[in-house]
C-alpha cells in the first residue's frame, strides 16, 4: 500500500514505513493467503494475512544485501509463514495446494 502521494498530509508517527521502490515511498506491505474451495471454486476467506513495513531509515534492498541474509531475515519468509500457518488452520481439509506467484 503506497501512500507516497498524500505524504505531506501524513504525520511522522503514523506507523507507515519505507517501501522498496525506485524512489523512497511511504506505506506498508501486505501478504495474504486466500482460501478457495477446490470443488465449488467458492472463495472461503483468508487463512493468513501479514502486514509489515521497513523503518524509514533502513537502506534499500541492495544496501541491506538481502540476498545474503538467512531466510528468516528476508521478506521471502512470508511464503513459508503463510504456508505453515495455513496448514495449521486448515488441518481438517482433505487436500491443500499452495499456488504462489513465483
Amino acid at each position: 500500500m503506497n501512500y507516497q502521494s498524500p505524504k505531506h498530509r501524513i504525520k511522522n508517527d503514523s506507523g507507515l514505513g519505507r517501501l522498496d521502490s525506485a524512489t523512497e515511498a511511504l506505506g506498508f506491505k501486505m501478504h495474504s493467503a486466500l482460501i478457495i474451495d477446490a470443488d465449488s471454486n467458492e472463495v472461503l476467506g483468508f487463512s493468513n494475512i501479514q502486514l509489515w513495513h521497513h523503518p524509514l531509515n533502513i537502506p534499500d534492498r541492495r544496501g541491506r544485501k538481502y540476498q545474503s541474509l538467512p531466510i528468516e531475515e528476508e521478506e521471502s519468509i512470508k511464503w513459508i509463514n503463510a504456508a505453515t500457518e495455513s496448514r495449521k488452520l486448515l488441518s481438517g481439509a482433505n487436500f491443500i495446494a499452495f499456488v504462489e506467484d513465483r
